[in-house]
């Protein structure tokens, strides 16, 4: 049935018109099985705000005059119920919060000055040592110091190791550039010579003995070239060494 004065579809026994308010609708005659077919369908529609046409419940937009309707507000709606029942509940929390905030922040401070006093007393007392013991620090760290020392100029330099003499062969032992004690595992012919490159401060030798012993054998040790001033040393064996630090 359909309401006279605006023409709306009516609901079986409804005397009075959802859109215009029209009362005393007469009540229709029983509907027939084709308008209930139509009634059951309308309860998938909504209806539009701005011109009263009924429209899919689904759509967006009214097809009679554009109005857009709103999306579903049920996601918003239960996440601005969810962030009220946090308010709500939030007070007693924090009042726990501030219960229990002083106490945990007392043992931290207490735990921290433990500490920087006990921190503090090794300073004072563990850290004390007698006035043989600074010297002995001191000096230590004065002799140590040269060694530790680099030239600004470069951190190497190179290092060759000569032997001659008058024996035609020697057996030859020397200091590599790690350090290392290296002896040659067979007789050499001389003259012999080795240049490498060394760090500053490393402990330079080379040593030579003559194969033949009524020979001689002169070492020297150059550094960029130029000869070491230390004084070679000569063993009972006739072994002669020359050693300097670099």
């Amino acid at each position: 049935m359909q309401c006279p004065k605006c023409g709306y579809v009516l609901a079986d026994m409804e005397t009075e018109c959802r859109r215009c308010q029209q009362v005393g609708v007469p009540a229709a005659d029983p509907i027939p099985e084709r308008v209930t077919l139509t009634l059951a369908a309308a309860e998938t529609e909504k209806e539009c705000p701005r011109c009263g046409k009924a429209t899919e419940t689904e759509a967006a937009a009214c097809d009679k005059c554009g109005y857009q309707f709103h999306p579903d507000s049920s996601r918003a709606e239960r996440y601005q119920a969810q962030l009220a029942e946090e308010a709500r509940t939030s007070p007693p929390q924090l009042s726990a919060l501030r219960r229990t905030l002083p106490s945990a922040l007392s043992w931290s401070i207490i735990g921290a000055s433990i500490l920087a006093i006990g921190i503090a007393g090794w300073g004072l007392f563990g850290g004390i040592i007698t006035g043989d013991e600074m010297r002995s620090l001191a000096d230590s760290n004065s002799a140590a110091a040269p060694l530790r020392r680099k030239p600004h100029h470069t951190a190497s330099r190179s290092v060759t190791y000569k032997v001659a003499g008058t024996a035609a062969q020697a057996v030859i032992m020397y200091h590599t550039a790690d350090g290392n004690l290296l002896a040659l595992p067979e007789s050499v012919p001389l003259p012999w010579s080795q240049t490498f490159k060394a760090r500053v401060g490393t402990a330079l030798l080379v040593s030579a003995r003559p194969v033949d012993p009524t020979g001689t054998v002169i070492v020297e040790i150059d550094v960029d070239g130029v000869p070491q001033k230390q004084a070679p040393t000569l063993s009972t064996d006739g072994r002669t060494t020359q050693s300097t630090i670099l």
